[in-house]
């Protein structure tokens, strides 16, 4: 991949990395691995399902109705979701019952909604939110497998090595920190 191609590809498809907004609350539950891919699979699962709610009925609703239609669906599922979870992964649901709120906000957050209103290729709208769920989760896991294995020397619960380096809920910033770090190195950005 060229240098150019490279930087446009991150730009364009990982800025999610780079919305504060988005990672700020999410960055507490990711002191696990398994912690930040059971969160972003769920937000992930969220924001596939209420896209394909949003472009079946798109052309149904009022202009004057989208954003009431898009919160309802986006909080319902993130809702729908949660029960499953509590279902499907009891632990990871004892973990994460308090934040899955947030999994309707980062939905909210995560995709131009209202392009998926206006889209004339709901294909490539639904593939680019697919891709910005899938980086999050990616993301989540990133910071969940940096910051367990510096803070308890595992990674998914595996021990590896005897650690303690970031144990306090604070340091996943400076986790975060260096991932956004990375990520300007690898698109030749600065600040």
């Amino acid at each position: 991949m060229s240098g150019l191609l490279k930087e446009r590809y991150f730009a364009e498809r990982f800025t999610i990395i780079r919305v504060i907004v988005a990672m700020g609350p999410t960055l507490a539950v990711t002191d696990r691995a398994g912690s930040g891919l059971c969160l972003g699979l769920v937000t992930f699962g969220t924001l596939t399902a209420s896209l394909l709610v949003i472009l079946a009925v798109r052309s149904l609703v009022p202009v004057k109705l989208r954003g009431f239609l898009l919160t309802i669906t986006v909080v319902t599922l993130a809702a729908v979701a949660g029960m499953l979870l509590q279902v499907a992964a009891p632990d990871c649901y004892a973990r994460l019952s308090l934040l899955l709120p947030l999994v309707a906000v980062n939905c909210l957050i995560l995709h131009r909604w209202e392009a998926a209103f206006a889209a004339v290729f709901p294909g490539a709208n639904l593939r680019q939110g697919i891709e910005a769920g899938l980086v999050y989760t990616a993301a989540l896991v990133v910071l969940g497998i940096v910051r367990e294995f510096l803070s308890l020397g595992s990674v998914f619960g595996r021990q590896i090595i005897v650690s303690g380096i970031l144990v306090l809920p604070p340091a996943i910033f400076i986790v975060f920190g260096l991932l956004l770090f990375g990520i300007n190195l690898l698109t030749g950005k600065a600040g």
